[in-house]
């Protein structure tokens, strides 16, 4: 709003997977801006106006996302993915993920992040459909729809509390290789390439488990995204350094 003068009426703050209070996120962010959160209908009124789009949580079924394999429900129906209104209609993207290890794939940033932009045909909010064999395939097919590959301006990497065994036991462990204070990341990473942002958090990561004895998952999601063209992919040598991608660290983490 101040740097580039964008009105408060044109932000919108959205999780399409959570509720989100807005009394609480008032609280927290002082400007006018809008929030969108999950749409889940109860009454038929609300069942209609999902059914005929007309929020902007809802799909807009004029952008359909190309998926490489079918996406089906538990009982072997095929499912249609599609972009929310909200991000057809959008003109820039800032994505925010957080720093955190994932159950089926290495890390969760933020190419995973948009499992929760998904509409799908069969009305659910939940992503649980794109989890499976075929994850690392559909994280990239999202992100390689124009509306998200042309719109995103910004990632900014929640690294506050960096987590490398989500999934296992979900509390918050203190790192040993990360360079940071008292074991707890407390960092920000700034990026405008997604490959480029996740092979350097993905690193710190693997990095971590390893020295934990933990099981590595697999990163190949990074390599498909760089192979669509979303980014730069590139694994940090013996030294920490990276040769392709400008990495600056800013701070000092030294207890």
């Amino acid at each position: 709003m101040e740097s580039l003068g964008v009105p408060e009426k044109d932000i919108f703050v959205y999780d399409l997977c959570v509720p989100i209070s807005e009394e609480n996120m008032r609280k927290r962010i002082l400007y006018n801006i809008k929030f969108v959160d999950l749409f889940e209908p109860r009454i038929l009124l609300e069942k209609l106006e999902l059914r005929l789009g007309t929020k902007l949580q809802c799909a807009d079924y004029k952008v359909k996302i190309t998926m490489q394999n079918r996406i089906k429900d538990e009982k072997g129906k095929d499912i249609a993915c599609y972009m929310p209104k909200l991000i057809s209609q959008a003109q820039n993207i800032i994505n925010m993920p957080i720093m955190t290890k994932h159950v089926f794939i290495s890390s969760s940033g933020p190419l995973k992040n948009h499992f929760g932009t998904v509409r799908f045909s069969n009305f659910d909010s939940d992503p649980r459909v794109l989890h499976g064999k075929n994850i690392e395939q559909s994280v990239v097919d999202i992100n390689a729809n124009e509306h998200i590959k042309s719109k995103t301006r910004l990632i900014v990497v929640d690294a506050l509390l960096g987590m490398y065994s989500r999934g296992e036991d979900n509390k918050i462990k203190k790192w040993k290789t990360f360079p940071c204070k008292n074991g707890i990341s407390n960092s920000l990473f700034f990026s405008k390439d997604p490959i480029a942002k996740e092979s350097i958090t993905n690193d710190y990561i693997e990095s971590e488990r390893q020295m934990q004895g933990a099981e590595v998952i697999s990163s190949q999601h990074l390599y498909y995204g760089m192979k669509k063209g979303l980014g730069l992919y590139e694994r940090r040598d013996a030294n920490g350094k990276y040769d392709a991608i400008n990495y600056v660290e800013r701070g000092n983490y030294k207890s």
